[in-house]
């Protein structure tokens, strides 16, 4: 005969905490890791658009053509062209337009960038195209 008092295991009651202690603990994640992936994806946008930028740059004076970003839609494709992308969720908004001259020089620009509570303004400096951020 066995003895039913000494019987190895866990109860009702252990499992029940187990396990609302897990739904607390992921309650509590999800929160927290859906937020870092959205700052961590507009960092890649931020980064992205500071590219452009200089690739815009760049491509006028090797194109010998000036290139006018008037419009997210510019951004956008000029991302296109260059193989880069931007979040559709991130919305971009040209304060000032940016053109790039055959020359290296710019009339600077200012764009900004917002996705949910992220924001940021991206500055072109004119003549030398500094970049600051904002």
């Amino acid at each position: 005969m066995q003895d039913k008092g000494n019987q190895a295991g866990y109860t009702l009651i252990e499992l029940l905490i187990a396990i609302a202690i897990l739904g607390l603990a992921t309650a509590i994640a999800i929160p927290v890791l859906s937020t870092s992936l959205t700052g961590a994806q507009f960092r890649a946008d931020e980064r992205a658009v500071v590219t452009l930028l200089r690739q815009c740059q760049n491509e006028s004076v090797k194109s010998q053509h000036t290139i006018i970003i008037t419009t997210p839609t510019d951004l956008f494709a000029l991302a296109k062209h260059n193989g880069q992308s931007i979040n559709p969720e991130t919305s971009l908004h040209i304060v000032d337009s940016v053109r790039c001259f055959d020359d290296g020089t710019t009339t600077g620009g200012r764009i900004h960038l917002q996705n949910g509570t992220h924001s940021i303004f991206i500055t072109f400096g004119w003549l030398n195209g500094a970049i600051t951020l904002e």
